[in-house]
This record gives structure tokens, C-alpha cells and sequence, in this order.
């Protein structure tokens, strides 16, 4: 798997009918760092265009590390996202289907990557384990609560 790959999730049923009969699926889910999703056209509206919903296992999600931080250009990006989106490829078999989604997955990992930034955060041992002491501490004061709150503070 690519170092930034984009997983592709789609329904398998169309959720955009028309009554000419070439109806076809307009929604995706593009997942970095989650694998196990699971998508589903709902018909039970009387609509031209089916909601879908997509289902995460929770248990899959990979976090980034902790001690990188990105900053995006948004302006770069939103440039370069419209560059790409102005590319509306004719397709007319699965196997183009395919191809394209798996175009569009890396051109998309190459507009973030070419908009962004990562900076790599030194943080000394002794005060990465007080900042999770300290993170620890406000879970468990915001999970009870306590009635001397005041005194905390």
C-alpha cells in the first residue's frame, strides 16, 4: 500500500436513478487510514438521488503520529482540487470505472501532499509523559465531574 493511498468506498447499487435507464452512482467515500467501510444505497425515499450510508469499523482507525503536525495552504489546495476535478474523463466500462477512481485516488494524494507542510515536533520524554498525565487528568474530571469543582480550579 502506497505511503498516502486513499481507499475508495462506493455502493453497489446506483444511487442516482433516472428513467433513462443509465442510472449510476455519485456517491464515494474517499478513507485514509480507515479499511473496513462498508457502504449501502438506502431506496427507501421516493427521490431521484439515494441516500447512502456509510458504516466504520471503529476498531480500524489508524492515528497519525503524534509528534508530526501538517499545515495546508488551503488556497494551493482548493487551486490544485479544481484543476483536478475539471478533468471529467469518459467512461464506459467497469474496468475504466476502476481505472479512474484509482487515478483520481492518486492525483488527490498528490494535491494534499504538494499543499501541505509536515513538521516533525521534538518533544522531550519527560514532558510528552506530563502532557498524557495532564490529558489523563482532564478525561477523567470531564467523564464525573466532581462536586468540588471550584476548589480544582
Amino acid at each position: 500500500m502506497k505511503r498516502h493511498h486513499f481507499p475508495v468506498h462506493l455502493p453497489e447499487q446506483p444511487t442516482r436513478i433516472t428513467h433513462r435507464a443509465n442510472n449510476s452512482i455519485i456517491d464515494i467515500c474517499l478513507a485514509k487510514g480507515l479499511h473496513f467501510v462498508t457502504s449501502k444505497s438506502i431506496t427507501a425515499l421516493a427521490s431521484d438521488h439515494n441516500p447512502v450510508l456509510f458504516t466504520v469499523d471503529i476498531d480500524d482507525i489508524n492515528s497519525p503520529a503524534l509528534n508530526t503536525i501538517r499545515f495546508t495552504n488551503w488556497t494551493t489546495f482548493q487551486q490544485l482540487l479544481i484543476e483536478l476535478l475539471l478533468k471529467n474523463p469518459k467512461i464506459a466500462t467497469k474496468q475504466e470505472i476502476d481505472e479512474t477512481l484509482e487515478n483520481f485516488t492518486t492525483q488527490y494524494s498528490k494535491v494534499i501532499n504538494s499543499s501541505s507542510k509536515l513538521k516533525i515536533i521534538y518533544k522531550q520524554p519527560s514532558l510528552r509523559k506530563q502532557i498524557q498525565f495532564k490529558n489523563i487528568v482532564r478525561k477523567r474530571w470531564q467523564e464525573t465531574r466532581p462536586t468540588k469543582q471550584h476548589s480544582i480550579n
